[in-house]
């Protein structure tokens, strides 16, 4: 259980990392890591790669209005509030 909780937290730290929205001294700690740690290097090479496959074959298609309408009136006045 031990393993995949770091795992976990390591995945983590690389999505916030690839997402711009880690802090910067973590970020500054992260990028050594990355020179250091040839595994942890992969890692983020392969989520790098793999949202480029994403972005580049799924196509997003647009929200339908009435959906849309819907999500908002629900999100302003969720029931039971």
């Amino acid at each position: 259980k031990r393993d995949v909780k770091n795992l976990n937290g390591l995945l983590d730290q690389v999505y916030l990392y690839l997402d711009g929205e880690m802090p910067q001294e973590e970020e500054a700690a992260f990028k050594i890591e990355l020179q250091r740690n040839a595994h942890l290097s992969q890692l983020v090479q392969r989520e790098i790669r793999f949202r480029a496959f994403l972005k580049k074959n799924l196509t997003r298609r647009p929200v339908p209005p009435h959906l849309a309408e819907s999500i908002q009136r629900i999100t302003k006045h969720p029931k039971g509030m």
